[in-house]
């Protein structure tokens, strides 16, 4: 009967930790950058490793980030959906320099979510 007893006492505590970890894809409010749409433009612009000399003057390459907003904010798990090195590597730059957006809300609880994001680099002469 002990036995029994402890096995369900652990059972919140182990649902807890599931929820804890979960990952939203479509929360109710999405994960946002600081101050919008516009403002992520605008530091994705700021961002030198965008103007790499590697890339051929008068070239645009789509690139697909996708990674992790976490409960506080923070960005985790950063990578490109291209099978490019040189975009997978910008990826991770990219996002490790990011500030903090605004988690994604779930049933009016802050949540971990993926985020994915096309973005179009062109270059210039």
């Amino acid at each position: 009967m002990k036995l029994f007893f402890l096995l369900f006492s652990f059972l919140p505590f182990s649902s807890f930790l599931q929820e804890d970890t979960l990952i939203y894809d479509n929360p109710d409010t999405t994960a946002e950058f600081p101050g919008g749409q516009i403002e992520w433009m605008k530091w994705l612009t700021n961002q030198e490793m965008l103007h790499a000399e590697e890339f051929v003057d008068g070239t645009c390459s789509k690139i697909y980030f996708q990674f992790i907003v976490e409960k506080d904010g923070s960005i985790t798990h950063e990578k490109s959906l291209n099978p490019c090195f040189l975009s997978q590597q910008m990826a991770v730059l990219l996002m490790q320099n990011c500030p903090t957006w605004r988690p994604a809300i779930h049933h009016s609880i802050k949540v971990r979510s993926r985020v994915t994001l096309p973005i179009t680099i062109c270059f210039s002469d």
